[in-house]
C-alpha cells in the first residue's frame, strides 16, 4: 500500500471519528434544544399558562364507530372533535364532542360542545346540544339547545339558549340556511352514507344547527362514510378546517393544543381585508394626531417629565406614522405585502425596551400572533385595537401626572466632592396623603352590599364605598370625584369570587379569573388616582389572590406613580422630576464604592414647585 493511500485512509477514519463524536454529543445532550422560529415576546403571565388551563379530555363516543378530528385556524390547532355513529348505513344515531381552546383577553377558556342526533321509526328527528365553558376558576353555567323535525316537516329550533358554535365563536354565517328538511338530499357534516351520496346537494352541520350548500363546505369523505376534510367559512374570510386524524394523534394534541391560544373575538367579527385596512389607516391617523397632541400637552403642562414618559409617546408616534406611510405607499400592492409590513412594524416596535412602551402593548398576549404567518388576516384588526388601547393608557397616565404630581428640583451640595461629580441617589416615598389599602376578605365571595350601579349625581352616601368589580368592568365611566367627595375621600373595589361571566370592554377583556381581576384593579387604580377627591383607595380581595395583587400594586406605585426613583445626580447641579406630594427618604451612595454618603428626609407639597437641597459634609 502506498504512503499516500495510507495517509488518505487514516484521514478518512479521523473525519468519521469526529463526526461520530459530534453526533453523540448532539443526541445525548439532554439540554440541547432547537431554537424555535417564534422569538420570546412580552406576554402577560396568565395569558398562555397551560398549567392553569383546563386540559381537553381524551374523549370517545359510546357509539359503535368513532372518528377523530382536529380543527385549525390557518395552521394553528384550536379544537378537537370525536364523532360516533351507530349505523353506517344510515348515519344515525350520531353524537359528538367538540372541544375548543381559546382565550378572552388573557383568560384561557375550554369550551365543550356536545350533541346527540337521533331519528325514530316515524322519521322524527331530534338534536340535543349542550355547551359548557371552563376556566381556571370555574365554569360558566351549562346551556342547552334543542332542534326537532316532525315527519314531513322541517328542522326547527325548539329551544335556544345559545348552545352552538356561534356561542363560542360569535361570527356571522351569511351562507347558513335554516328551517329546511333533513332528508336523503342532506349530508351530515361528519358522516355521509354511500347509499345517499349521489342525491346529496346540501350539508347539515349539527353543532351550528344550519344547512349549507355542498360547495360552501367542500366536504370529502372516506370509504367508511366519515368526513376526511371539510371547512366552514365565516363572513370576512376566516376559515375553520376539519381534518380527520388518528386516535393517538388526537390524544397527543390534547396535551399540546393550548400552547397558542387565540382570542376568537379577533377573527369572528372580521369584514373584508379591504375594509380592515381602511379601519387600520383611520386608527393610525387617529394615533398620530393623539400622540402629537399628548406630546404638546406634556411640554406645556408637565415640562421636564421623565425620559420614559416621553419615550413611550415617541415610540407610539413613530410606529403609527411610519406604518401608515408604508401602507399608503403600497396601497396598490397585494394584501400579502401589506400584511407583512404590519407584522414587521409591530415586531420592530416590540424590540424596544418594555419600559419604553405602554404597559398594555408590552405585555399584551396578542403580540405573539404577529409571529405566525398563517393568521396574518388578523393583523390589521389587532394592530388597530392594540394601538388605541395603548394610547388610552398613555392619556390616562398623563392626566394622573397632571392632577397629582408636583415638580421638584433636587440638588446635592457635597463638600468634599468636585462640582459635577456624579453619585447615585435613591428617592423613596415613605408617607403620602394618597393611600392604597388592601383588605383581605374573610369571605372570598363578593359582598352582596357592593354597589352594582352608581348614580351620575351622588347627593348622599350610598351605604358603602365599595364598587362591585364585575359591574365596574362593564361600566368604568363613573363619577369618581362625587363618589370620593361624599365618602370623605374613600372609594373601593370588591374583587371577590363571583359567578363566571365574560368581560368585553375597551380596556379589559377576559373572564373573572386572577389575571383579569388584576387588570380591572389597574384600571380602577388609575381612574381613582386621577381624581383629586380620592385619597383612600381600597381593594377587597380574597386571600388566594392577595399576594399577586400586592405585587401588581407595588409595580403600579413604582412605575406609574413614581414612589421609588433611582437617579444619577451631579454635585451642585439641580435635577427636576415629577413626583407625588408626600414625605420622602433620600439616600445618596458612591458610584465607586457603593457606600452610603448621606440619608435624609424631605417633604413635597401639593400644587407648587419644591426645591430640595441636600447638604452633605
Amino acid at each position: 500500500m502506498s504512503k499516500q493511500l495510507k495517509v488518505f485512509i487514516l484521514s478518512l477514519f479521523g473525519l468519521l471519528a469526529i463526526g461520530a463524536a459530534i453526533a453523540l454529543l448532539f443526541f445525548q445532550n439532554e439540554k440541547f434544544e432547537i431554537k424555535k422560529s417564534i422569538p420570546e415576546v412580552g406576554v402577560a403571565s396568565a395569558a398562555q399558562d397551560t398549567k392553569a388551563f383546563p386540559v381537553p379530555e381524551t374523549a370517545t363516543s359510546d357509539l359503535k364507530y368513532n372518528s377523530w378530528y382536529v380543527i385549525k385556524l390557518g395552521n394553528i390547532p384550536i379544537g378537537l372533535v370525536v364523532v360516533g355513529v351507530e349505523n353506517q348505513s344510515t348515519g344515525y344515531p350520531l353524537n359528538y364532542t367538540v372541544q375548543f381552546v381559546s382565550r378572552i383577553g388573557s383568560s384561557p377558556l375550554l369550551s365543550v360542545l356536545k350533541g346527540d342526533l337521533t331519528v325514530d321509526e316515524s322519521r322524527n328527528y331530534k338534536l340535543q346540544q349542550s355547551l359548557l365553558s371552563n376556566t381556571e376558576n370555574g365554569s360558566f353555567k351549562e346551556i342547552q339547545n334543542l332542534w326537532r323535525q316532525e315527519k314531513d316537516g322541517v328542522l326547527q329550533l325548539a329551544k335556544d339558549s345559545g348552545a352552538s358554535l356561534l356561542g363560542i365563536i360569535p361570527a356571522s354565517l351569511t351562507r347558513a340556511k335554516n328551517k329546511i328538511q333533513l332528508d336523503e338530499t342532506s349530508n351530515l357534516f361528519y358522516f355521509s352514507p354511500k347509499e345517499t351520496s349521489s342525491k346529496v346537494n346540501k350539508v347539515f352541520i349539527p353543532f351550528i344547527g344550519s344547512f349549507f350548500n355542498l360547495q360552501d363546505v367542500e366536504p370529502k369523505y372516506d370509504d367508511d362514510g366519515f368526513l376526511n376534510f371539510g371547512k366552514i367559512v365565516f363572513e370576512g374570510g376566516a376559515e375553520l378546517s376539519f381534518t380527520r386524524i388518528t386516535k393517538s394523534k388526537y390524544n397527543d394534541l390534547t396535551k399540546t393544543i393550548a400552547e397558542t391560544l387565540i382570542d376568537f373575538g379577533w377573527f369572528s367579527s372580521l369584514t373584508s381585508l379591504k375594509t380592515e385596512f381602511e379601519t387600520l389607516k383611520k386608527s393610525l391617523d387617529s394615533c398620530a394626531g393623539r400622540t402629537s397632541s399628548l406630546n404638546s400637552r406634556m411640554i406645556r403642562y408637565l415640562p421636564q417629565s421623565s425620559y420614559l414618559s416621553y419615550r413611550r409617546i415617541i415610540n407610539m408616534s413613530h410606529f403609527c406614522l411610519s406604518l401608515n406611510r408604508e401602507i399608503n405607499q403600497k396601497d396598490q400592492e397585494p394584501f400579502n405585502q401589506k400584511l407583512n409590513i404590519i407584522s414587521n412594524s409591530v415586531k420592530a416596535l416590540l424590540k424596544e425596551n418594555a419600559q419604553e412602551l405602554p404597559y398594555f402593548l408590552a405585555y399584551s398576549p396578542d403580540t405573539i400572533l404577529y409571529y405566525n404567518d398563517t393568521i396574518s388576516f388578523l393583523w390589521p384588526r389587532i394592530t388597530s385595537l392594540i394601538s388605541q388601547t395603548a394610547l388610552n393608557e398613555l392619556e390616562n397616565n398623563f392626566e394622573l401626572d397632571r392632577s397629582r404630581k408636583s415638580l421638584v428640583g433636587i440638588q446635592l451640595n457635597i463638600t468634599n466632592l468636585q462640582p459635577r461629580a456624579v453619585v447615585r441617589a435613591q428617592i423613596k416615598l415613605i408617607d403620602s396623603s394618597l393611600n392604597f389599602i388592601i383588605e383581605s376578605a374573610k369571605n372570598p365571595n363578593m359582598s352582596l352590599a357592593s354597589l352594582t350601579d352608581v348614580p351620575a349625581n351622588i347627593e348622599k352616601p350610598l351605604g358603602t364605598f365599595y364598587l362591585n368589580g364585575q359591574s365596574f368592568a362593564k361600566k368604568m365611566d363613573i363619577n369618581f370625584d362625587s363618589m370620593c367627595k361624599i365618602n370623605n375621600g374613600k372609594i373601593g373595589i370588591d374583587l371577590g369570587d363571583a359567578p363566571q361571566f365574560a368581560i368585553n370592554s375597551d380596556s379589559v377583556r377576559g373572564v373573572w379569573d386572577i389575571q383579569t381581576r388584576i387588570e380591572i384593579a389597574r384600571q380602577f387604580t388609575i381612574k381613582s388616582t386621577i381624581s383629586k377627591n380620592c385619597s383612600h383607595i381600597y381593594f377587597r380581595v380574597p386571600l388566594n389572590i392577595e399576594k399577586a395583587f400586592s405585587k401588581e400594586l407595588e409595580q403600579f406605585k413604582s412605575e406609574t406613580l413614581g414612589s421609588e426613583n433611582e437617579l444619577l445626580l451631579s454635585n451642585n447641579v439641580q435635577k427636576k422630576l415629577w413626583i407625588l406630594p408626600g414625605k420622602y427618604r433620600l439616600v445618596v451612595t458612591s458610584l465607586v464604592t457603593g457606600s452610603v454618603m448621606s440619608a435624609q428626609e424631605f417633604s413635597v407639597s401639593s400644587g407648587i414647585n419644591t426645591n430640595v437641597t441636600a447638604k452633605i459634609n
